[in-house]
């Protein structure tokens, strides 16, 4: 994901303009944003209009304005009042600036989907460590050509890494069919099945994982080989999705 570009603006005279500043720091600081703020003083209607300033303080994310119900006003040369759930406030609430910086990571995830046969293990598996590890930079979602229901030992040894796949749903890829995708990533064993194809994605990749609902024997044999699996999608997740993969 490209860095934010992260706007502040205001004018001398405005007596809420270090408050507010120190408030969009800590935001970033919490939320792990690594982004420089561009400071930038107001000085004259003319520079109010070239920047939308819409009073001081105001504040931009990706050159749009934290306050939606706002983006489309005429600028202001002047202090800026800000509606919060107490009143009103020379300085944005903090809410506010959370959801602005939620909006604009959304907006940039990079969707991705996994594909196999039933969708009740590997893509299953590969859907909630990809959310769990980089939620913050892809969506995740998986899908299967003749999907049945999520495989119950891959819930549990998910559940030993502390991810919760147990309210996931096995999913056709008709159900997608109509949606766009960066990544499309086959997971299934390509000398044992079909693989399918699906053409509504960016960039196709392909990783054969053997498929862990076909073992049989005792419990522990087959959690054994549930992990073996687990272990390989969460280290080739790693290693391509880790790196800010393009």
């Amino acid at each position: 994901m490209d860095k934010m570009k992260i706007r502040f603006l205001y004018f001398k005279e405005c007596p809420n303009s270090e408050k507010a500043l120190d408030l969009l720091r800590e935001v970033l600081k919490e939320k792990r944003i690594d982004a420089e703020i561009e400071i930038v003083e107001i000085k004259s209607e003319e520079e109010a209009k070239k920047y939308r300033f819409l009073g001081s303080p105001t504040i931009q994310i990706n050159d749009r304005d934290i306050e939606k119900e706002r983006r489309n006003d005429p600028s202001v040369f002047g202090c800026r009042i800000y509606k919060t759930k107490d009143g009103h406030s020379g300085v944005p609430p903090k809410d506010m600036i959370v959801e602005a910086i939620e909006e604009v990571k959304n907006k940039e995830k990079q969707k991705v989907l996994f594909i196999c046969t039933h969708n009740s293990a590997r893509s299953q598996m590969a859907e909630g460590i990809l959310r769990a590890l980089y939620g913050d930079r892809y969506e995740a979602h998986s899908a299967g050509i003749q999907p049945t229901k999520v495989n119950p030992y891959a819930i549990k040894v998910m559940r030993e890494f502390g991810i919760d796949i147990s309210t996931h749903c096995s999913k056709s890829i008709e159900e997608f069919r109509e949606k766009d995708f960066d990544y499309v990533v086959t997971v299934c064993d390509s000398a044992k099945e079909t693989c399918p194809f699906f053409p509504g994605g960016r960039i196709h990749l392909h990783k054969e994982f053997n498929d862990p609902s076909g073992i049989k024997g005792h419990e522990n044999e087959i959690l054994t080989e549930f992990r073996k699996v687990r272990d390989e999608i969460k280290k080739w997740i790693e290693e391509t999705f880790g790196g800010g993969h393009n």
